[in-house]
């Protein structure tokens, strides 16, 4: 890092401290502020002030934005993840607000009780669900235990998903058009589900890592590639394993193109991919014969047989 580079870091940190020290004496402004936006269970139940724990979230978030400055990347793309991120904090520190106001982020608050757990190991075997709460009790044991901290962690996995992606989209394009980007980040269904505590930032990063590792195996044939999608899809699988057995699926082209070394790597490393995927899959729905594999098809089947403008769906018992 050259002298300008280190100025320009100690300048934001300066700033970025002026602004925590200001700010550090307000939660009781924060508090008064979102009195009328924050949703009071989370806060209650858990024995948390609004507003420190808002300012956790804040101070947090900043120094995430600070970081940046140090992440291996150029420079030219510090800054616009360094914008992007802030217009992403709009979202999550803002926006989101009104959201969990309402109810509609009771997912997260759940979550959030998850890292109250003396001990979720027992758990962390369990769906996604569980396995969130084995994820939150990790930050709250590595990180400061409020929610809006959280949620900002959160949305950080979602914002490398973000950046995975348009690195992805580099790479086959052939091209590099930083509206791209802003056009991935702040499409409002991406920047609201990836700015949520709960499944989908790491979902969606593990499809990011997935879909990186595919394009870059496929261009430039180095078998590292494949564990970056190996990765991506044990992230994806480990919250929702049917998202995992979907992406394993297409990797089977691979093999017919690949030559040698290559080849053998290939069809070894996918073969142990997806064995794991089906034999977690099988013990988490109880299939020991196709019978039983049948009948669960079936019953998921019934249960989409909701909806206003839905069609009975038949059930059926076999082959």
């Amino acid at each position: 890092m050259n002298v300008l580079s280190m100025g320009k870091l100690i300048q934001k940190c300066c700033v970025a401290l002026l602004i925590l020290l200001i700010g550090w004496k307000m939660p009781g402004l924060i508090q008064a502020s979102l009195s009328h936006l924050v949703h009071p269970t989370i806060y209650l139940s858990h024995q948390r002030d609004p507003g420190v724990d808002y300012m956790t979230g804040l101070v947090w978030a900043m120094i995430l934005w600070a970081s940046m400055s140090l992440w291996p990347v150029s420079s030219y793309y510090k800054k616009h993840l360094q914008r992007l991120w802030a217009m992403k904090m709009v979202v999550t520190l803002g926006v989101m607000l009104v959201g969990e106001k309402y109810g509609y982020s009771s997912d997260s608050f759940g979550f959030f009780g998850g890292s109250l757990f003396d001990t979720p190991f027992e758990d962390a075997a369990g769906i996604g669900g569980l396995r969130m709460y084995f994820l939150t009790w990790l930050h709250s044991w590595v990180f400061p235990d409020y929610f809006n901290c959280m949620k900002v962690s959160f949305s950080m996995i979602g914002f490398l998903a973000i950046y995975l992606f348009y690195q992805t989209f580099i790479v086959f394009y052939g091209k590099d058009k930083i509206s791209v980007l802003y056009f991935f980040g702040l499409y409002p269904t991406v920047i609201y589900w990836s700015s949520l505590l709960g499944k989908e930032p790491v979902v969606m990063f593990g499809i990011a890592l997935y879909a990186y590792g595919v394009v870059k195996f496929h261009y430039f044939k180095k078998i590292q590639y494949l564990l970056f999608l190996c990765l991506g899809i044990a992230i994806a699988g480990y919250i929702r394993l049917w998202v995992a057995i979907i992406l394993c699926a297409p990797l089977c082209v691979f093999i017919f193109y690949l030559k040698g070394i290559q080849r053998v790597l290939a069809i070894v490393l996918l073969s142990i991919m997806m064995y794991y995927v089906f034999d977690m899959f099988k013990g988490l729905y109880s299939l020991v014969t196709i019978e039983s594999f049948v009948l669960k098809a079936s019953g998921i089947l019934e249960g989409f047989k909701g909806g206003g403008s839905s069609l009975k769906v038949p059930t059926f018992s076999s082959l």
